[in-house]
C-alpha cells in the first residue's frame, strides 16, 4: 500500500505541476492577446488597415474563434471597403478632372491603407499609361517648337507635360534644356542687335 500511496503522491504533483504550466501557460496567451488587440485597435483607429488586421490575424491564430477577434475582423473589413471605396472614387474624380498625379495618389493610399487590390493596381496601371501617353505627347509638342525656334510654346507644351507628371524627370530635364537654350539664344540676339547697332554708327 504505501508503494501505490507515494506513486499517486508522485503522479498528483506532476499533475499540479502540468496544471500550474498550463496556467501560466493560458495567463500568457491572454496578455499577448491583449496586447495584439490594443495594437490593432491602435492600428485601426489610425486608419493602418494593413497593420491592423495582420495584429487581428495574429491574434486568431492565438485564440482561433475569439468573438472579440472575429468581430474585430468584421469591423476591419467593413470600414476597409469602405474607405478604399472613398478613395478610389476621389481618385477617379481626379483622374477625370485631368488631375493625374493626384489621382494617383488616392489610388496608392487605397493600395497602402487597405491592402493590395488587383482592381486597384489595374486603375493605376491605366492613369500611368494615359500619364505617360500625355506626357510623350507634350514632349513632342514642345520639340515640334523649338523646331520653329517658338520656346515661349516649347516652354508651355513641357510645362503642361509637368502639371500630367511632376515627377516625370525627362521632361523637366527638357523643360530645363529648354529654359537654357532660349536664355542663350536670347542673349546671343541682345549681343547680335547690339553688335549690329554699334556697326551703324
Amino acid at each position: 500500500g504505501l508503494k501505490y500511496a507515494q506513486t499517486d503522491e508522485g503522479l498528483l504533483k506532476s499533475l499540479q505541476e502540468a496544471e500550474h504550466q498550463l496556467s501560466v501557460e493560458q495567463r500568457r496567451n491572454d496578455l499577448k492577446l491583449k496586447e495584439l488587440m490594443m495594437s490593432g485597435e491602435a492600428a485601426f483607429k489610425s486608419k493602418d488597415y494593413v497593420v491592423a488586421r495582420t495584429h487581428f490575424e495574429d491574434a486568431l491564430n492565438l485564440h482561433p474563434g475569439h468573438v472579440e477577434v472575429l468581430e474585430s475582423l468584421a469591423s476591419l473589413d467593413s470600414m476597409s471597403a469602405q474607405e478604399s471605396d472613398q478613395l478610389q472614387e476621389a481618385g477617379s474624380k481626379a483622374y477625370r478632372d485631368g488631375l493625374h498625379s493626384e489621382a494617383l495618389g488616392y489610388l496608392e493610399q487605397a493600395q497602402a491603407r487597405c491592402g493590395s487590390s488587383t482592381e486597384v493596381q489595374a486603375q493605376i496601371d491605366k492613369i500611368k499609361a494615359s500619364q505617360g501617353r500625355l506626357v510623350a505627347k507634350c514632349q513632342a509638342d514642345a520639340m515640334d517648337c523649338i523646331a520653329e525656334s517658338d520656346f515661349g510654346g516649347a516652354v508651355e507644351s513641357l510645362t503642361k507635360a509637368l502639371s500630367y507628371d511632376p515627377h516625370n524627370c525627362s521632361a523637366l530635364a527638357d523643360l530645363q534644356a529648354t529654359q537654357d537654350t532660349h536664355r542663350d539664344v536670347s542673349a546671343q540676339l541682345k549681343r547680335s542687335a547690339k553688335e549690329a547697332f554699334l556697326e551703324k554708327d
